[in-house]
Order: structure tokens, then sequence, then C-alpha cells
């Protein structure tokens, strides 16, 4: 092992948080005790798939202080660990203060690339790991069993109209689809909700609104095929082993596309 002691500093969104599983297991496999500070929800998460490394709220107090002064707590898992983070630190000012707790190293993950290659070989290189065989064709939180009906998932959204293809781009898949279809829709995609259930009722799918991010994945994992622009779902789909179709109308695939076994990344820029 490289040392007792690894923690990982991971906010921003589910997308962001997915393609950096890779880094959270190689981690597993160096240290005797990894420390994943991220959000809530993506802890759950991890922990409804079986995974369960000890967990700080990264937007929480302990994490916050990291910025002004550390608290107890955090310096007691600062102590003697290396630190691998994806927090903007701009100045250094985060990482000279938790050398000052007692961190071993600190290595700062770009969390933006914008250049090929894609974002988890940066990850690895800025880790100073070497990237597992593989990397960008495994489906890190891949369900046990291939889905027991032939359902087709399709999510519409993406948080960002400007990453959003044409909704035309879905009920052509949809209509062309001979099995079961559903749709979802998450908290920044209200804007759609008019045409997804326009598609929902032209195709007697199920519309599913707003799910847990726990529920989500459990129904998720039941799909058969899905489709999704580039977002946080389309991500969640490809991890969990579910053949994916990803449609990129703004961002570079060389660089965001999902990870996973059966990913189709489709350029549409």
């Amino acid at each position: 092992m490289a040392g007792g002691r690894a923690v990982l500093l991971r906010g921003g969104g589910l997308g962001d948080f997915l393609l950096a599983l890779p880094l959270l297991r190689a981690l597993a496999l160096r240290y005797r005790e990894v420390v994943l500070a991220t959000r809530t929800s993506y802890a759950e998460l991890l922990a409804s798939r079986g995974l369960t490394p000890r967990f700080l709220d990264v937007d929480g107090a302990d994490v916050a202080s990291l910025f002004h002064a550390p608290s107890p707590r955090l310096r007691g898992l600062l102590d003697g660990a290396d630190v691998f983070s994806f927090l903007p630190d701009a100045d250094g000012e985060l990482a000279r203060r938790a050398r000052g707790a007692g961190a071993s190293r600190v290595r700062a993950l770009a969390s933006r690339p914008t250049r090929p290659p894609h974002f988890a070989l940066h990850v690895f290189r800025d880790a100073g790991l070497e990237p597992p065989r593989g990397l960008l064709e495994t489906s890190h939180l891949a369900r046990a069993a291939p889905p027991a009906e032939s359902l087709l998932w399709l999510h519409p959204g993406s948080g960002s109209e400007a990453k959003n293809a044409p909704l035309e781009e879905f009920r052509a898949r949809a209509l062309a689809w001979r099995g079961p279809v559903a749709l979802s829709l998450g908290p920044a995609d209200r804007a759609l909700a008019p045409a997804a259930a326009a598609l929902a009722r032209e195709r007697d799918a199920d519309l599913v609104v707003e799910p847990s991010l726990v529920d989500l994945a459990a129904r998720l994992a039941g799909a058969a095929r899905y489709v999704g622009n580039d977002s946080g779902v389309t991500h969640l789909a490809a991890a969990l082993g579910v053949p994916t179709e990803a449609l990129f109308v703004a961002s570079d695939p060389e660089i965001w596309r999902p990870l996973g076994r059966d990913v189709r990344a489709v350029d549409l820029r």
C-alpha cells in the first residue's frame, strides 16, 4: 500500500462524480482506508450498489473548514493522509491548509479539461497513478443480471438547454422501439415537461419525474437500452451496464463520453 489513508474530495454534478469512480476504486486497492468527501445523495447511491467508503459531506462544515481553519475532525482525517482533490484551488490555499493539517501529499485534479484524452485519463495522470486496463469500457456500478424485459429508457434533459438534443431524436427512437418505453425528467428539466408528457401519451410510455437518485438507479438497472444527452443520468445508465446511446450536441465526446462496456457516443455538434 502507498499509505494508510487517502482522502478524495469530489463535489460537482452526478456525471462528474461518476467519472471519478475509477479513481475511487483504484485508491481502495492502494490504501488501507479511503475517505470520500462528496454529496450525500452520491454516497447513498454507492451504498445502494454495495460500495461503502468512509463518507464525509463535501457540503458540510468539516470540508468548509478546510478553506479557513481545518476542524479537529478534519485534521484527524488529514493527518498522514494522501489527499486527492477536485475542489477549486486556483491560488493553492486549499493545498497549503491541507498540508498544514498534516496531509502527507495533496494532488490537485483538473475538473474541466478542455482537450482530449478522456477525462478519466486526465484524472489518473493528475493523481500520479497508472490507469487500469479497460478503463473506458468498464461499467463501475454494473448490475448483477440483464433486465427481465425489453425496456427502452429515454432521458431527454440534461440540466442545460445547450446540451439537449432535439426532442425529435427521442421521439424517433421511442416510436421505432417495439417494447415498453419509459421517459425520465430531473429537477432541472421542468421546461421539457409538457413535451415529454405529450410524447409519453403518444407512445403509451411511463413518465418518471424527479425520482431520488437511488430510486432512479434501481429503475434504470432494469432497462434493456438507454438514450440520453450528455448528462449525469446518461453516465449513471452506462455505469450500471445498461447499453447506452449518449447524444452530444455541445461537449466533446472524446473527453466526456460515459464510461461503460456498451456505450455509443453520437456526436451531433
